[in-house]
């Protein structure tokens, strides 16, 4: 759940993609990073599971 004044940022991208999007959200508080391999429907239950 988010706190009051907290934002969430999903960001779905290529691998290959991954040192970009490292230096776009340097000031981040907390991350999480996870690789999936997934269709629409397994996508949502993974991000659901976060």
């Amino acid at each position: 759940m988010l706190d009051e004044g907290e934002a969430v940022l999903v960001v779905v991208a290529e691998p290959t993609l991954e040192k970009a999007v490292d230096q776009a959200i340097s000031r981040a508080k907390r991350e999480e990073k996870k690789q999936i391999d997934a269709d629409a429907k397994e996508l949502k239950k993974q991000v659901d599971a976060l």
